[in-house]
């Protein structure tokens, strides 16, 4: 049975319901708009992709709804966690949700984890806040946590700093810091972006583990969808700030609707590829964040079916069909 069809019979709520996010930082005199009307649904246990060039606001819009951006951010629009706004949350009710009930796993675990506390302190901190177990429980919770992740030797690890543990270590130490709590949701910004090759399938496979053992939801941030591939069940594709994008992850990969998605196919790479020949890219670059929004569709000047509409119009996303939406005004992609 589709993830489609449980959510219908089983929970029509969303989890996470995010609408018309904006994200604006004043610069030079100008507004940057890095997330610009973004909009989109977590059900239970589903599993999303969100996915796009470095710079297409997606790292920005999960920390806007976490509260993580830098002070001079302008954040709009709404996101709800259950019954809870939490756009302009205060801290202190706010700390309650992130880290317990909404969990992050940043792209560096190196600089994501304390350099000066070892690794058990870091762990205890988490349950500290969030819990009232004592420390042998936390203990227990902690060392049972980091058997799950399949980090060697959990025991004498806890005595460890950061910088003793290599890359996939330190990154299993860090997923198995967001399950502490068992939250709802689980947001990974590219966790595998600093791993090796082995070390990324080994990381991504755990991750799908995960998923297919509890009921949490899973959105992972990444610029590729190769990645998403075998994990996700939904797709949402970003461009300068905006969901160009979304649907089911098989439709997203057999049927895309939009040139750029389709230009993100194109330039993952395949095994069964030449050594002699090129990998395929898209031309041109993003927009400049800082410049005012142009009229227009913001893909235009990179994409090869652009046409006279696409220059005096700026198409919003709008849907397709059974459950598939873009912003594109061609009717369908040859």
């Amino acid at each position: 049975m589709r993830w489609t069809q449980r959510i219908a019979e089983v929970n029509r709520q969303p989890l996470l319901q995010v609408s018309d996010l904006l994200v604006e930082y004043p610069l030079r005199g100008r507004i940057r708009r890095a997330v610009d009307k973004v909009s989109f649904d977590v059900y239970p246990g589903q599993t999303v992709g969100v996915v796009g060039e470095s710079g297409c606001g997606k790292s920005q819009t999960m920390l806007a709804i976490l509260g993580l951006l830098d002070r001079n951010a302008r954040v709009r629009g709404t996101a709800h966690y259950k019954d809870h706004q939490l756009i302009g949350l205060p801290a202190r009710l706010l700390n309650r949700v992130r880290g317990a009930r909404i969990a992050m796993i940043f792209q560096d675990p190196m600089s994501a984890l304390n350099p000066h506390l070892r690794i058990g302190t870091q762990l205890r901190e988490i349950l500290s806040a969030h819990t009232q177990l004592n420390a042998g429980a936390a203990r227990a919770r902690i060392i049972e946590m980091l058997t799950a992740v399949r980090l060697p030797e959990p025991e004498p690890s806890l005595r460890r700093f950061p910088h003793e543990l290599s890359g996939g270590q330190r990154q299993r130490v860090m997923i198995a810091m967001s399950l502490l709590c068992e939250p709802d949701i689980l947001i990974a910004d590219e966790p595998t972006t600093a791993l090796d090759a082995t070390v990324q399938a080994d990381i991504l496979e755990l991750l799908g583990e995960i998923m297919r053992n509890s009921n949490m939801s899973l959105v992972l941030i990444t610029h590729d969808l190769g990645v998403v591939a075998g994990i996700c069940e939904r797709v949402i594709v970003m461009y300068a700030g905006r969901v160009v994008e979304s649907g089911l992850a098989e439709t997203i990969f057999y049927h895309p609707q939009h040139p750029y998605t389709q230009g993100l196919l194109r330039c993952s790479a395949r095994m069964a590829w030449r050594r002699q020949d090129r990998l395929p890219t898209i031309p041109g670059q993003l927009p400049d964040a800082g410049s005012p929004a142009a009229v227009g569709c913001r893909f235009a000047p990179r994409c090869q079916h652009c046409f006279d509409r696409c220059n005096r119009e700026t198409p919003e996303l709008g849907a397709w069909r059974d459950g598939h939406a873009k912003a594109c005004h061609l009717e369908q992609l040859p």
